[in-house]
């Protein structure tokens, strides 16, 4: 499976990559310029995306206003044919941040679910089993694939 993980901190890239290369063609980006490259050039079966970026992101390439996760998530939903039927998985640790990307995949016709990203055993597979979170006030099972 061809893989995109989006997130600027270190220690959960390793993680996840520790959890998954060997099984999964995974490339991570570290900012949201480096994800939209990315897909605008590759087909993913699954896309995983932080919401908080870094602030000053050094990384930006192509001039986007703002450097989180939601620029992905537009991103995504203005360009239908760019990995079309991949799993979009929303896996930040800011429940307003997430719950904002998961309205913009909504109203954009784009299934998605949210996790709570889980360093100790990050692989895609124990995501349903150990990686879903129930947001206080915003139900992942009533708006995306969950």
């Amino acid at each position: 499976m061809r893989v995109l993980f989006l997130d600027d901190d270190l220690k959960r890239r390793t993680a996840f990559w520790n959890a998954n290369a060997d099984r999964h063609d995974v490339l991570m980006a570290d900012c949201a310029d480096a994800a939209v490259i990315a897909l605008m050039g590759q087909h993913f079966d699954y896309i995983s995306l932080d919401h908080d970026l870094c602030v000053n992101d050094q990384n930006r390439r192509s001039g986007f206003d703002v450097p989180n996760g939601q620029v992905v998530a537009e991103w995504l939903v203005s360009n239908p044919d760019a990995s079309p039927n991949a799993r979009v998985v929303i896996h930040s640790y800011n429940e307003w941040g997430a719950s904002q990307m998961a309205k913009i995949l909504t109203n954009g016709g784009r299934p998605w679910i949210i996790v709570a990203f889980n360093p100790q055993d990050a692989s895609i597979e124990s995501e349903r089993t150990n990686w879903m979170a129930q947001f206080s006030d915003y139900d992942a099972s009533a708006h995306g694939s969950g």
